[in-house]
């Protein structure tokens, strides 16, 4: 018989052996491949912002998603490795010339890898599909949701087969290239045993962990806003504290016992302690890869309460049910068409106004950043385009009266920005004579409610004799007309809103389809320079995201015009949201899966490791619940404490990106975060159900059935 009909044998023998490494190349690359083609799908590059937040967090997301991917799969062709070495090194110790094992070995794998790679791609397809159709129905089906093929997400899929196909041989040409037949033999039985640390080793690291977020995140931020340059991105290399920090913690959680003040807990422990030591390397390394896909999965799922709660909050604190605000050059729709439809739906309107206003020419600081780094600050006399109201009106509108100087401004502000300190505007400007007029800040009026859904300018209020002033010769494009009204029952108006929003969109003009940051002055000076508006080459008026149809959903975030109706942004917003609230779940489903293999895995690993030790407890006269007792505390530490560091880590994270937003915690924020708290329950309820199952399996190992 020869040697490749042994193999073959073999093969057959242990084809238990060879499913968990099909298993897990396969899902790692239908994980990766589907993401990548839902991710550079059309529909969602159309929808995420170019160079945006969303998009930036998606692509940093899905990059730890495929570095979870690819240790899990390595780290299961390492168990795979294992297993053969037995045979190897049998076949070696018969005299088999190590070259043609190496063949057999390479061959094996290549196979192995290509059948794997091969049905991946092949199923990534219609696993993104099932999985866009199952997102169609739970969240909602929309022309934002048609499924669209992304093909250079294959590209990305090919690549990661690539790289994981590298990783396998690499590891297999280490563990052929072995000279001692005894140690490939005893591969399986080879141990990684790491020292005991002292208790400022896990201080130490805990330091390193926030160090490293400091440094990569809140360091930039102040490096930016006080001496004007951008770090370079290898500044980033600094989150490596973090990860060292978490590698230095879970060392110490592994491995650390002392008798202290109460040496029963420790002599009771001392087996189960010893036991981790004695394959403590492998248990750490896989305890701080679950600690940083669990961070991952979180931050990705952090990302919808978030956004969520500051809409509601907007919703909430909202005195006006129905806002719109329309450039005066477009026939906008009259208080008679709006009572008309109402009268349609039998809704009554009360608290009906217009109130006019005008756009401005303001001061203020144009950043510009260069490729060196540095930002220079340039401080314009005239900037831009803001928002102003006649203290005549606006007294309407808050119910009482307005009193201010000439020469004098009151800013509009929320309640929670009353007493934020901000760079009030010093000079106006009237768009026909461009000249500029020393006006002084005298105060803030608290309003909560918004003309803009999506803010695109300040809102001031002048007094009467200087807003007549500046209307003089005032071109129509700078007259702006905001309505505002509140109905009874507004929750029950869904379709008269419905109905209005698409009426309002139906008589805007196409060169009034503008983005939210749209800014008619700042183009005006770009062009002045011959320089093209950054603003017309990226968003075009009036079409792609920017189409002024009543279905798209795309200007719901995009439209610097979108009606602000309160019932549609709490009944529409998971419609509008959809695209994102699929992307950011999904990745953390992908995390979420790679977790719950390593760790089922890496418990599985330690039952078949430490078998024999188990059945010589019992032989030494150990009860099955001591055996259990010694399980449980093993397992704890590879379930409970990844769990623990990794949602402690993002969770501090998050909440630094939302004190360096403002330098504060609004309610909104307040609520994100006990929502996201409650996430991390129901991520520790999921780590709780695989560590049941491993558990389960880890007494059917060792031979413990009940």
């Amino acid at each position: 018989m020869t040697i490749n009909k042994l193999y073959g044998k073999l093969r057959a023998y242990n084809w238990k052996n060879y499913t968990t490494l099909f298993f897990c190349i396969i899902l790692s690359v239908v994980l990766v491949t589907s993401y990548a083609l839902i991710y550079f799908s059309p529909t969602v590059q159309n929808i995420l912002p170019t160079g945006g937040d969303s998009r930036k967090q998606a692509t940093m997301i899905f990059s730890v998603a495929i570095l979870g991917c690819a240790v899990f799969t390595t780290y299961a062709s390492s168990l795979f490795l294992k297993f053969k070495s037995k045979e190897i090194g049998i076949f070696m110790a018969l005299g088999a010339d190590k070259k043609k094992l190496k063949k057999l070995l390479f061959s094996e794998i290549l196979l192995i890898s290509i059948i794997c790679c091969f049905l991946g791609l092949l199923l990534s397809v219609p696993v993104s599909f099932g999985i866009w159709k199952i997102f169609q129905l739970v969240i909602i089906d929309t022309r934002e949701m048609t499924y669209h093929f992304g093909t250079q997400g294959f590209i990305y899929g090919f690549i990661f087969c690539i790289f994981v196909t590298f990783c396998i041989f690499m590891l297999s040409s280490k563990f052929i290239n072995r000279t001692n037949i005894i140690d490939i033999l005893n591969d399986q039985r080879i141990s990684e045993p790491i020292q005991d640390v002292k208790q400022w080793y896990g201080i130490l690291g805990m330091i390193f962990v926030i160090l490293g977020i400091i440094l990569g995140y809140i360091v930039p931020s102040i490096v930016i806003d006080k001496l004007n340059y951008v770090l370079p991105s290898i500044w980033s290399i600094t989150y490596l504290f973090s990860a060292i920090g978490i590698y230095m913690v879970m060392t110490y959680i592994v491995v650390h016992a002392k008798r202290g003040k109460h040496p029963e807990k420790y002599y009771k422990n001392i087996i189960s302690t010893s036991m981790m030591r004695f394959m403590g390397r492998q248990t750490v390394k896989n305890m701080c890869v679950i600690s940083f896909l669990i961070a991952g999965a979180l931050f990705a799922i952090f990302y919808i309460p978030n956004m969520v709660t500051g809409i509601y909050d907007n919703i909430k604190n909202n005195p006006i049910d129905y806002t719109f605000t329309y450039n005066q050059r477009d026939k906008q729709v009259s208080k008679k068409d709006i009572e008309q439809l109402a009268d349609k739906y039998n809704i009554d309107i009360h608290n009906y106004m217009e109130l006019p206003s005008i756009e401005l020419i303001v001061d203020g600081v144009e950043s510009t950043r260069h490729k060196n780094g540095t930002i220079d600050n340039v401080y314009l006399k005239k900037s831009s385009y803001d928002m102003f109201f006649n203290s005549k009106d606006f007294s309407k509108l808050i119910g009482k009266p307005i009193n201010i100087k000439n020469g004098e401004y009151l800013a509009v502000v929320n309640k929670e920005n009353e007493n934020q300190d901000y760079d009030y505007t010093k000079f106006i400007s009237s768009p026909v004579t461009e000249k500029e007029m020393p006006f002084r800040h005298a105060g803030n009026l608290i309003f909560n409610g918004s003309f803009f859904q999506n803010k695109s300018m300040n809102v001031y209020v002048l007094n009467e004799n200087d807003y007549k002033a500046f209307t003089k010769d005032l071109s129509i494009k700078n007259y702006n007309n905001s309505v505002l009204f509140n109905v009874d029952n507004s929750k029950d108006t869904y379709a008269f809103a419905n109905d209005l929003k698409a009426e309002i969109i139906k008589r805007t003009s196409k060169e009034l389809g503008m983005f939210t940051g749209y800014d008619e002055y700042v183009k005006k000076r770009y062009e002045s320079t011959g320089e093209k508006y950054f603003m017309d080459e990226r968003y075009t008026s009036g079409e792609g995201p920017l189409k002024l149809e009543p279905d798209n959903n795309q200007l719901y975030l995009n439209w610097k015009y979108y009606p602000n109706f309160k019932i549609l942004q709490s009944q529409d917003m998971i419609k509008n949201m959809a695209v994102f609230l699929m992307l950011f779940i999904y990745v953390a489903i992908i995390c979420f899966a790679a977790v719950g293999i390593i760790a089922y895995t890496r418990g599985v690993t330690i039952a078949m490791n430490h078998k024999q030790v188990f059945m010589d407890l019992s032989r030494l006269g150990a009860n099955n619940d001591y055996i259990k007792f010694c399980i449980k505390n093993q397992l704890k530490k590879v379930f409970s404490y990844p769990l623990i560091v990794g949602s402690f880590v993002i969770y501090l994270f998050n909440f630094m990106i939302m004190i360096n937003n403002d330098s504060r915690i609004v309610n909104s924020e307040v609520y994100a975060l006990l929502i996201n708290l409650g996430l991390i329950g129901i991520c520790g309820i999921y780590m709780y159900l695989v560590y049941l199952l491993t558990y389960k399996k880890f007494k059917n190992i060792i031979g413990i059935s009940k």
